[in-house]
């Protein structure tokens, strides 16, 4: 649909129908953003909930480490209650079981340690992606606003050759003139168009040295 219209503006255009030109070119763009937005839509949805996903295991993870170490360090605790009351035999089996308890304790304090780090891995993983995701929306709106008035000055200077075509074929003066006076309007929407690039440009430049890209399209 996005080409029909394209199409059918470029022959408008040709046949010097600007007006009908424009609006099927305002056509096409509308429809082509409307696919455009509603893909960026889904993959930044599907970010999200990864990104939730990830979160939500690491906590669990995390809690499950948590309890753990509290119900190692109850069990401690219980071990060296009865041991206090208990002869040199309880006190030896209290030793080796508080020595297997430390040993169970900086397993759980490494795993726990491990586990820490691959959140913290999995957060700034989360953020890389997120920074990504937002420059590819902040090129892609860049993009799309530099390409109207680009398509607009290929469009009018296209016309304009075929114009020139014609007054150099055109045998009335009268023609000429009124030729000559379209290749003047076209001239002059080219330079319009043209500078409205190179205003874009310039101000996308002033907002990427201000650290302030991503106001350039929130409205």
């Amino acid at each position: 649909m996005h080409e029909l219209y394209q199409y059918l503006s470029d022959v408008q255009l040709l046949k010097g129908n600007y007006s009908a030109g424009l609006s099927y070119y305002k056509k096409s763009i509308a429809y082509r953003d409307s696919v455009h937005n509603e893909d960026n839509k889904q993959k930044i949805a599907q970010l999200e909930k990864t990104r939730e996903e990830d979160i939500k295991q690491k906590e669990i993870e995390l809690l499950k480490s948590q309890n753990e170490i509290q119900r190692l360090t109850s069990q401690r605790r219980m071990a060296v209650t009865y041991g206090l009351g208990c002869a040199f035999i309880g006190l030896s089996f209290l030793t080796f079981t508080f020595f297997n308890q430390n040993k169970k304790k900086e397993k759980i304090n490494r795993e726990l340690q491990q586990a820490y780090s691959d959140l913290k891995l999995a957060q700034t993983e989360l953020v890389k992606q997120e920074k990504l995701a937002s420059l590819g929306k902040l090129t892609s709106n860049i993009a799309h606003e530099i390409q109207n008035p680009l398509n607009f000055v290929n469009n009018f200077s296209e016309v304009t050759i075929d114009l020139a075509e014609e007054l150099v074929t055109s045998q009335s003066e009268e023609e000429k003139m009124e030729i000559l006076n379209s290749i003047k309007e076209m001239l002059g929407k080219i330079n319009s168009h043209g500078k409205r690039a190179d205003g874009i440009v310039k101000k996308m430049q002033q907002h990427l040295r201000d650290g302030k890209g991503h106001e350039l399209f929130d409205n």
